[in-house]
C-alpha cells in the first residue's frame, strides 16, 4: 500500500509551515495568489518552473514539493509496516 499526498496539500502544507498567504507565497514563484489558491485546490498545478522556484526559496528538493517531504514518507511507511506486523502477528 502506496500513500502519497498530493502537490496540493503539500504546497498547502509548505504554505502553512511559513505562515505565509497564498500572495506572499505566489510571489516566490513569481504568480499570484489565486495562482497558489489553484494549486491548493487541486484545480491546476504548478508548472516545473515554480516548483523549481518554490523548492530554491525553501532550500528542499523538488521531489518534496511533488512527493511530500522525506520525513512524512518514512513516518508514513513505518506506520504501514507496523500495522502489517501487528497483522500477522
Amino acid at each position: 500500500m502506496i500513500i502519497k499526498m498530493s502537490i496540493s496539500e503539500n504546497i498547502k502544507s509548505l504554505r502553512a509551515q511559513h505562515g505565509m498567504s497564498q500572495d506572499e507565497f505566489g510571489k516566490i514563484a513569481g504568480l499570484t495568489g489565486k495562482a497558489v489558491s489553484t494549486w491548493e485546490n487541486g484545480t491546476k498545478e504548478p508548472r516545473l518552473g515554480a516548483i523549481q522556484k518554490l523548492a530554491d526559496y525553501f532550500h528542499i528538493s523538488k521531489s518534496e514539493i511533488i512527493e511530500g517531504p522525506v520525513e512524512i514518507k518514512k513516518f508514513i511507511t513505518q506506520y504501514i509496516n507496523d500495522e502489517q506486523k501487528m497483522r500477522h502477528s
